[in-house]
């Protein structure tokens, strides 16, 4: 089963190529981009895929710059890859473009909120969950009630909000 399905899998999948744009080094060894990275290769490698051979990555892309961002799915497009993963949210407006360019590769772009009904998605973990926890954990080590919570960006991005308030919520569950 394991290893036979393994490489039937290998074998029907020799083919798929899966790209990911990185918004700092695929040689990270910890941080964001190193999670993606470890999940991408680990799921590759689950669905038989082979990341040496099969993955395509374009790495430091500025998710601020909408040019570059647009290279690097024309640069993996190019280079056949029928799935991409965009790991920054500054990345949504261009992949959501490219996406209509290129009807036939599913794009997969982490966090935002947008998304297509035939080629592009986002996904995002219930994130909150973990901020509601961590909020109990603060609050109960407190000792002046005095807690601040450090956001990535500001208020108007909806996973900044909800994990403020997750967090504050855990606050004040044990407050």
């Amino acid at each position: 089963t394991g290893s036979a399905s393994s490489e039937a899998g290998s074998a029907a999948n020799a083919d798929f190529k899966v790209g990911a744009i990185y918004i700092n080094s695929k040689n990270d060894t910890a941080g964001y981009t190193y999670a993606h990275h470890n999940g991408i290769t680990t799921a590759m490698k689950e669905l038989g895929l082979d990341p040496d051979s099969q993955l395509v990555i374009v790495d430091e892309v500025n998710d601020n710059d909408y040019d570059k961002i647009a290279n690097a799915v024309d640069t993996l497009v190019a280079a056949d890859c029928n799935i991409v993963f965009a790991i920054s949210f500054g990345y949504m407006q261009a992949v959501a473009d490219k996406a209509a360019e290129y009807p036939d590769v599913i794009f997969s772009h982490a966090t935002g909120y947008m998304s297509n009904d035939t080629n592009f998605n986002n996904y995002f973990g219930r994130i909150y969950q973990a901020r509601y926890l961590s909020g109990i954990a603060a609050g109960l080590k407190t000792k002046s009630n005095k807690i601040g919570y450090v956001a990535a960006m500001d208020v108007t991005n909806s996973e900044v909000t909800g994990g403020i308030n997750a967090f504050a919520m855990g606050v004040e569950s044990v407050n």
